[in-house]
């Protein structure tokens, strides 16, 4: 967030699955990511994701693996992330309190990989959403279409994040 969402032009680590999932084949090894974050008035951001390579490594002469260390032909990951908060204060038309209520969001992921060039990867996500508010859940589906490129000078990524259908509470 500090670099302005640009992280979709270097994920290639465990964080990938959410920023740009073309990122996933960057990875070298197995990786798990644990992050929590207390924001404000009650408000807490968790994520987990966990990845690896699937494949075989893609054969790079010395001079490409010293510049473009993502060198496995497939990846995987998955990650979870959820936005709650401390129970909220209910109240009816008459503002008397009537008691408390929680809201939540949350999302599973699971992306995959492929390495399409020596400097270019192809990655897509498929994402599972739900948010709640009280007693009233919306749940949908959602998709994610990433791209990376990496030169010894420059890395470039688009992502296309989060393409679904709307989320509805009660049809609305």
């Amino acid at each position: 967030v500090g670099m302005g969402n640009a992280f979709t032009a270097v994920a290639n680590d465990g964080t990938a699955v959410y920023w740009n999932p073309a990122g996933l084949s960057g990875l070298n090894k197995k990786e798990l990511g644990l992050m929590h974050a207390e924001l404000f008035a009650g408000t807490r951001y968790d994520f987990a994701g966990f990845a690896m390579p699937l494949s075989r490594k893609v054969k790079l002469s010395s001079a490409e693996r010293a510049t473009n260390p993502r060198s496995h032909l497939w990846s995987l990951g998955m990650g979870a992330i959820a936005l709650t908060q401390d129970p909220i204060e209910s109240r009816n038309e008459n503002r008397q309190k009537t008691g408390e209520f929680s809201a939540g969001d949350y999302s599973v992921n699971l992306g995959a990989s492929r390495k399409i060039s020596r400097r270019s990867n192809l990655g897509i996500s498929l994402k599972m959403i739900r948010q709640t508010i009280g007693s009233e859940n919306a749940d949908g589906f959602a998709a994610d279409l990433g791209i990376l490129t990496v030169t010894p000078r420059l890395n470039m990524g688009l992502a296309i994040l989060n393409a679904g259908s709307p989320l509805k509470f009660g049809g609305e």
